[in-house]
């Protein structure tokens, strides 16, 4: 009894490992292309702003 619930717990608490490693990774990809789409934004708005000083 007691050797089939530690066998349960085991496969809980892997369980749960893998899920929260999978999450892990999930947000890092998530927060990656967020961080490019911001960079390419900057980009553009530094271009614009230099266009801009160039016709003042």
């Amino acid at each position: 009894m007691l050797q089939s619930l530690n066998l349960y717990l085991i496969i809980g608490l892997i369980v749960a490992l893998v899920a929260t490693s999978g999450g892990f990774l999930l947000y890092r990809r998530i927060t990656l292309a967020e961080i490019a789409t911001l960079q390419q934004q900057a980009a553009t708005y530094r271009l614009a702003a230099d266009e801009q000083k160039k016709h003042h």
